[in-house]
């Protein structure tokens, strides 16, 4: 869901992977601190009435590593989840043209989608 708030696209067209880079434990509490990376795919299908891939583009480029915790630790608190959060660096989102083409009788047609990629998130 912050993502696609962040990319003002609807969350059907994001794709969200995350993974555990580092995890250590805190004494006494016993609770556990660490870093993930989080991947993103976000992808516009040709024709959408989202907005289009260079507008999600510069929407992702505005927001700030800032933003980005205050959108997850707000996302967390809807849904009931009270951790420490805090995005520590954003990778320049970039732009792939994905073209499908899909065989119909008699004729072919094709669509093209745009995927805004790997703007890869660090949280710690």
């Amino acid at each position: 869901q912050t993502l696609a708030r962040a990319s003002k696209q609807d969350a059907s067209n994001v794709e969200v992977s995350c993974e555990a880079l580092s995890r250590r434990r805190l004494q006494p509490a016993r609770r556990l601190a660490g870093s993930v990376e989080v991947k993103y795919d976000i992808t516009i299908p040709d024709g959408a009435s989202t907005p289009s891939a260079d507008d999600t583009l510069a929407s992702l480029k505005e927001v700030t590593a800032e933003e980005l915790t205050t959108m997850v630790k707000e996302e967390l608190a809807s849904v009931g989840v009270t951790i420490s959060v805090q995005v520590t660096e954003t990778a320049a989102p970039t732009k792939q043209t994905i073209t499908e083409r899909i065989t119909t009788t008699p004729s072919e047609m094709e669509s093209a989608a745009f995927r805004v990629r790997v703007a890869s998130l660090g949280l710690v």
